[in-house]
């Protein structure tokens, strides 16, 4: 292993004694297998969850998979499946130049990582795992970045939002599809995934549509949900994930879909994530289903122990850029209670075991496509601070038909409104309430570090395109009700669960790029089922607008 860096050694201590994690190095030159011989009988086995790869590196790449034991005398005597896996330069596996053992341990659910070194640059690669007679039903290809300064372009995919219950994944069969039968030249070379990889709430169907598909009772769940009219994006008999349990579920029935696993077997992935991972509209390890929400901090640790067991991503070793260091980790298992909250401090961050569940696992990081692309990905829901659009707020506005543009951005500021003299009351429609948050700090949707953090990427990257891995649209979506003659309405924003919600911060960003001069940003966006596509503006209520980069909206 001569020449690892200092880092990429203390990376490999650490992941290799993470359960399920393993650390494969490539041969300099094809050799004959030496593994294979079985343990137990053909059909003992199998992957009902395929395999995939994900944030491929110059020289790495990470392979995932997870095994089941048809025959339960065929596993270990504790449960645990011994596995190998093969990396080879062509799909007949006859060039091998990894062959690694490994083990699919119960303590993750049967799921395994490798991270696989000393690979070539911009090299398609085929992987497959194996369990006593038995082997993956297909081989995965993936492929490594090109080396740094390479000029060279790049292809990828966008998605989010595959909600199983709302429909199949017939895209992604076409996607894999048109990519068999396209040029070498016109492939894809990885695909981004801005989140909701899963739906943590079972029956999130319209109660007047059939869902495509159930998803069934979950193993622990919440009460199954007996419609009163408030939810009407809810069937009867649906539940939340609360346990690693659900969790758990959820992944794997979601990766049962065979258009799903081909997609992943087919290109690597680079992924992150938005709330329903954990709860919808999330904010730290806060959900927000009933009212104004609950903590919810056993169910954050439970949810991102679970993100980790089944996507594969580099994390801990997630490349620094041009000297900028990353924070990402791998998951450190914590015990928290869902206590109160507490007070936040000036980022707007609350402590304790709030602060645990969060920072078991941290995901923004950086990704380098040669020198055409730097990948910025953001985590834009653990560091949130609590929505302003609170059910007192909602109360008091009734009679907005969506939230007002000017309330929003007040309350937003927080006590840095008026040049830090916020107003003691809010208005709306000739009455007054107290401003609720007079006293707080401004609002924020990436928190003080990683705001600190996405500066320094963004300034430091010198590659052709700046791409932002946003999960949220910062596009403005706003309806001018103020232009209806003797409504008395003002301009709304249509949903503040995105940066129309922070609107203060999403302009402090994009005065950074544009007095920084820093060009070519790309927004990634997904979360609202939606497509569209629009520049970003400094500040959109400017009577002469000047822009700091350009958004593309997913819908899935």
């Amino acid at each position: 292993m001569a020449g690892i860096s200092f880092n990429r050694r203390e990376f490999l201590k650490l992941f290799a004694a993470t359960a399920g994690c393993f650390v494969a190095t490539a041969a300099a030159t094809p050799f004959a297998p030496a593994l294979g011989t079985a343990r137990a009988a053909p059909g003992a086995f199998h992957f009902p969850q395929g395999l995939a790869s994900a944030d491929p590196q110059p020289d790495a790449v990470m392979l995932w998979t997870r095994a089941e034991a048809l025959d339960p005398q065929a596993a270990l005597p504790n449960g645990d499946i011994d596995l190998y896996v093969r990396v080879a330069l062509d799909v007949d596996f006859e060039q091998v130049i990894v062959e690694q053992a490994v083990r699919a341990g119960v303590t993750a659910d049967h799921t395994l990582r490798v991270f696989v070194q000393g690979l070539s640059p911009d090299t398609i690669y085929y992987y497959r795992f194996y369990a006593g007679g038995d082997m993956s039903p297909y081989p995965g290809r993936t492929h490594t970045a090109p080396r740094a300064g390479t000029s060279r372009k790049v292809r990828f995919a966008t998605m989010c939002c595959q909600n199983y219950e709302q429909g199949y994944y017939g895209a992604l069969r076409r996607l894999t599809n048109d990519d068999i039968a396209a040029a070498p030249e016109d492939r894809i070379d990885f695909v981004l995934h801005l989140g909701d990889f899963i739906y943590e709430h079972t029956g999130d169907v319209p109660d007047d549509e059939t869902p495509a598909r159930l998803i069934g009772p979950l193993p622990d769940g919440s009460a199954p949900w007996e419609p009163d009219g408030t939810r009407r994006w809810w069937q009867k008999g649906g539940q939340a994930a609360v346990t690693l349990a659900d969790y758990r579920h959820l992944y794997k029935t979601y990766l049962s879909d065979p258009d799903l696993q081909a997609a992943r077997a087919r290109f690597p992935f680079v992924h992150t994530w938005d709330d329903h991972e954990f709860t919808n509209d999330a904010w730290q390890a806060h959900d927000t289903y009933f009212g104004d929400g609950e903590p919810a901090q056993k169910r954050k640790v439970a949810a991102n122990r679970a993100w980790f067991e089944f996507i594969p991503a580099v994390l801990a070793e997630a490349p620094k850029l041009n000297g900028v260091g990353n924070a990402a980790h791998d998951f450190r298992d914590v015990k928290v209670e869902n206590a109160p909250m507490g007070e936040p401090d000036e980022n707007y961050f609350y402590p304790d075991d709030n602060l645990k569940a969060v920072s078991s696992l941290t995901i923004y990081r950086t990704f380098r496509w040669g020198a055409m692309l730097d990948l910025i990905l953001t985590d834009l829901r653990s560091y949130r601070s609590p929505p302003v659009i609170t059910e007192a707020v909602k109360a008091f506005t009734k009679g907005a038909p969506v939230p007002a543009v000017r309330l929003v951005k007040l309350l937003d500021a927080g006590k840095t409104a008026n040049d830090g003299k916020p107003p003691e009351a809010i208005s709306y429609g000739g009455e007054e309430m107290p401003n609720p948050r007079a006293a707080a700090p401004h609002g924020t949707q990436m928190g003080g570090p990683q705001k600190a953090w996405f500066k320094s990427a963004m300034k430091a990257s010198t590659a052709t395109w700046r791409v932002w891995a946003n999960s949220v649209p910062a596009l403005q979506m706003r309806l001018d009700f103020s232009r209806i003659p003797f409504a008395g309405l003002e301009d709304g924003y249509v949903g503040t669960d995105t940066w129309q919600g922070y609107p203060g911060e999403l302009e402090e960003l994009m005065r950074f790029l544009k007095d920084e001069k820093i060009g070519n940003v790309v927004s990634m966006s997904g979360d609202y089922h939606a497509f569209g596509a629009g520049r970003l503006p400094v500040d959109p209520d400017m009577d002469e607008l000047s822009y700091a980069a350009a958004e593309f909206m997913t819908a899935g």
